[in-house]
């Protein structure tokens, strides 16, 4: 309480004219500005002589398919060697498997241990450690496939194909595949989700929604018969389905019905869908992947990439691989901590703390870890800019702030028989959050004027 009054004290009466932030900042919640905060960077990783139909993900390996019916085996690493925060990301071709002399690969997925492909119509299992092994057919007339998620590790491999009228699930046994189950259609679906008990399956009239036990179909919506269906998995419990050219809607598998999110509209007619960590991203096939945040349906960001993409999947830790033309290219996803010291260095904390809700929703273990050390570093932010009642409100919300830190700047204000060590090593704590170093506070709130006077001396020179 007494630090907070002599906060009260210090704050306006030495910092008058001091510029507020909040009444200086004239940006709305939600809204992350391109110019400052995108999310991704594109990283072109290989180009190939084929022209690439399909792509698929699994841990660090990428799957293509090619027009020429080959399956290409890409590896990701990040070389060791390199003395950098976020070290470059290399890709290497491992091996090339011929399934087709004349057609395409139409489609491709990829899971731990199993790589499923359909070229001309033929559904074939290669494994994905050797994928020039003789593949197993699973059976012909075959429109898309995709692999349940959402499964305990624990749980063999398993699979959806969509075939002529009919969904087959599929799991690995000793032998080979075998089949789990078969439901009957009244069309042939063109994609595919199947995520914890529920199978969606989009067809050229409708979407519809399939338990993995019963087989009994529920109807989502229906569809012009002119768009595309494309399906995309959001977080764990929603979908995406593209229900115009441009325009997809959000489905809560949770209850089965409509999310209570905005539908999101892109500005052209989307070739390629797909969403990883918070985001989803949508490409016209012209080299141009429009990025939208999960949270507020909003566009944050275009990426203009060297490939023409046809494809885009999810990779490992919120990236995404987006494919197209003869070359594929990483959506390398910015760290949310450097996103995070990139907004609070433009004094953006409520876009700070609308980016931290759109990473860790409500269920996150680290959302409570993350809300905690960003309020520290907010605090400490507005510790520096001489805004100290608003520092002590973001402190207040922060369980790794020790009052320790604070207090170093008053040590002459304190009892002579205080422990001065535990002062000093309660400061030394705050070395990762922005603290300053701690010093009289009457001296620390000199030097930061003379630092902002200096900028607009040199300016009135010039």
């Amino acid at each position: 309480f007494v630090c907070a009054q002599r906060l009260r004290i210090v704050g306006p009466a030495r910092v008058r004219g001091a510029p507020c932030a909040e009444r200086g900042a004239q940006f709305l919640p939600g809204v992350m500005r391109r110019s400052s905060l995108d999310p991704f960077c594109a990283i072109p990783l290989l180009t190939f002589e084929d022209r690439v139909e399909c792509v698929s993900s699994v841990g660090d390996a990428i799957y293509i398919g090619t027009a020429t019916g080959n399956v290409i085996h890409v590896a990701l690493e990040r070389p060791s060697h390199v003395e950098s925060e976020r070290p470059p990301v290399q890709a290497s071709q491992i091996a090339v498997a011929r399934l087709s002399q004349r057609r395409p690969v139409e489609h491709i997925c990829a899971a731990e241990g199993f790589v499923l492909t359909i070229a001309d119509g033929v559904c074939y299992a290669l494994t994905a450690s050797d994928i020039m092994a003789p593949p197993e057919i699973l059976g012909r007339d075959a429109r898309c496939v995709c692999s349940h998620t959402g499964q305990r590790e624990t749980m063999q491999a398993e699979f959806c194909v969509s075939f002529r009228k009919k969904l087959v699930l599929f799991t690995r046994a000793e032998q080979g595949f075998e089949i789990l189950q078969e439901f009957p259609t009244s069309d042939v679906a063109c994609a595919l989700v199947w995520h914890h008990a529920w199978i969606c399956a989009g067809f050229k009239k409708e979407y519809s929604l399939y338990s993995d036990r019963a087989g009994v179909p529920q109807d989502i919506c229906t569809l012009d018969g002119k768009t595309t269906p494309r399906i995309a998995l959001v977080g764990d419990s929603e979908l995406l389905l593209m229900i115009q050219e441009a325009v997809g809607f959000f489905f809560d598998l949770n209850t089965r019905q409509p999310a209570s999110k905005s539908t999101v509209t892109w500005p052209r007619k989307v070739v390629a869908m797909g969403a990883t960590s918070s985001y989803i991203l949508g490409s016209s096939g012209s080299g141009q992947v429009d990025v939208f945040s999960v949270r507020d349906q909003r566009a944050c960001q275009t990426l203009v990439t060297e490939c023409s993409a046809c494809a885009i999947c999810p990779c490992a830790v919120g990236s995404a691989i987006v494919a197209g033309g003869n070359s594929v290219v990483r959506l390398e996803l910015v760290p949310f901590e450097r996103q995070i010291r990139r907004l609070l260095l433009q004094a953006r904390v409520s876009e700070a703390l609308d980016l931290l809700n759109a990473t860790f929703g409500p269920g996150d273990p680290r959302r409570e870890q993350q809300l905690s050390r960003l309020h520290l570093q907010a605090g400490w932010m507005r510790f520096s800019e001489l805004q100290f009642m608003q520092a002590f409100t973001h402190f207040m919300y922060s369980a790794d702030f020790s009052v320790a830190e604070v207090l170093g700047f008053w040590r002459r204000l304190l009892p002579t028989g205080l422990d001065m060590a535990s002062v000093s090593e309660g400061a030394c704590l705050a070395s990762d959050s922005g603290a300053p170093e701690p010093c009289d506070v009457e001296d620390f709130v000199r030097a930061r004027l003379l630092e902002r006077q200096e900028p607009a001396s040199a300016s009135g020179v010039s």
